[in-house]
C-alpha cells in the first residue's frame, strides 16, 4: 500500500497504533495535517528515528526513544499557517524526486534529485521503478537501488550507490539526475576529495549547509540508467 497508518510502518509502537490523524506515504514520507477548522497548528507524534523537513530539506527532529518513557517517539507541535503541509521524512530514506509542473507530462520532463536522509546509524536506502507512465503490461521498465552510508574516523566522509537492478525501458536514459542531496545531524563539510564514478568533483559543485545539516551535489549531468558511485571525505 502506498498510504499507509503509522502502525503500518511502526508496528511495535504502542503509540503509533493510536494515531488516526496522520498518516504515511510509503515507507519515508509523513504527512501530519490540521484536521481542526481555523487551528494554525498541530500535535503530531514522530516515531523514534531522524525526521527531516521535505519543503526545506533540513534536519528537524531527532526522535530516539528516551530512557525511562513509555512511548517510542516524540510530540512536536507543528506552526501550521493555511498554505502549509506539515511534510517530514524519515531517517533511513532515499526518495527520489523530481520538480512540480502544471502537467504530469511536464513534471517527467524535469531531472531528478536524489534526497538521501540518514539513520541514527548513518545509512539510508531506497528505490525507484520507472516506465513511460503510460503502458499497463509493465513489460518495459527500470528498477534502481539506491543505498548511502557515512565512513570514515569522525563520519566525516560517506558513500552513495545507485544500483540498476533490471532495464527493459528503451526511454531511461532520456531522464537526468542533475542532484544528490545528503541530509543528516553528523554531516561535516568535505575537506579533501568527492568523486563520482571515479572522477574528481569541482568546488562550485559541492556545497554544505551547516544550518540544514545537508550536503548538495549539483551539475552531475547524470542519466537514470546510470550506476552512481558518489563519495566524500
Amino acid at each position: 500500500t502506498v498510504v499507509r497508518a503509522l502502525w503500518a510502518n511502526f508496528p511495535s509502537d504502542t503509540t503509533a497504533l493510536t494515531i488516526q490523524s496522520q498518516f504515511m506515504w510509503g515507507n519515508g514520507l509523513l504527512f501530519s495535517p490540521v484536521l481542526d477548522q481555523g487551528a494554525t497548528s498541530v500535535k503530531a507524534y514522530f516515531p523514534s528515528g531522524y525526521w527531516y523537513n521535505f519543503a526545506d530539506r533540513s534536519f528537524f527532529l531527532d526522535a530516539t526513544n528516551k530512557a525511562g518513557t513509555s512511548e517510542t517517539g516524540v510530540w512536536q507541535v507543528l506552526d501550521t499557517p493555511l498554505t502549509a503541509t506539515n511534510v517530514h521524512v524519515r531517517g533511513g530514506s532515499v526518495l527520489p524526486l523530481q520538480e512540480a509542473a502544471m502537467t504530469t507530462t511536464a513534471a517527467r520532463a524535469t531531472p531528478f534529485t536524489l534526497l538521501v536522509a540518514l539513520c541514527p546509524g548513518g545509512k539510508a536506502f531506497g528505490s525507484l521503478f520507472w516506465d513511460d507512465g503510460m503502458e499497463l503490461a509493465h513489460e518495459n521498465f527500470l528498477t534502481v537501488d539506491y543505498q548511502a552510508q557515512l565512513v570514515g574516523e569522525g563520519v566525516a566522509g560517506g558513500i552513495f550507490r545507485s544500483t540498476v537492478t533490471h532495464n527493459s525501458f528503451a526511454g531511461a536514459s532520456q531522464f537526468k539526475v542533475d542532484k544528490v542531496v545528503v541530509m543528516g545531524p553528523t554531516l561535516q563539510k568535505p575537506t579533501l576529495v568527492s568523486t563520482l564514478n571515479a572522477k574528481f568533483l569541482t568546488e562550485s559543485q559541492i556545497a554544505f549547509d551547516e544550518t540544514k545539516k545537508s550536503l548538495t551535489f549539483s551539475n552531475l549531468d547524470l542519466t537514470l540508467d546510470q550506476q552512481i558511485v558518489l563519495t566524500w571525505n
